[in-house]
């Protein structure tokens, strides 16, 4: 009887295991994504205004 309740524990330990690996890779992804868009949000920016300084000397020649 022993031998059977350490093997659920066993079982047990591996669910809790991959619960709060998966936890952890969702945590990270949405910690990317986050920075991500910020980054690309910065980087659009960017872009924009440095197409409208673009766009502002074309029409100023």
């Amino acid at each position: 009887m022993r031998y059977i309740s350490e093997e659920n524990g066993d079982i047990l330990h591996t669910v809790l295991g991959i619960a709060a690996g998966v936890i952890v890779v969702l945590i990270l992804i949405a910690g990317f994504n986050k920075i991500g868009s910020t980054v690309g949000g910065h980087i659009g920016n960017s872009a924009n205004s440095a197409g409208s300084q673009l766009q502002n000397v074309i029409q100023n020649k």
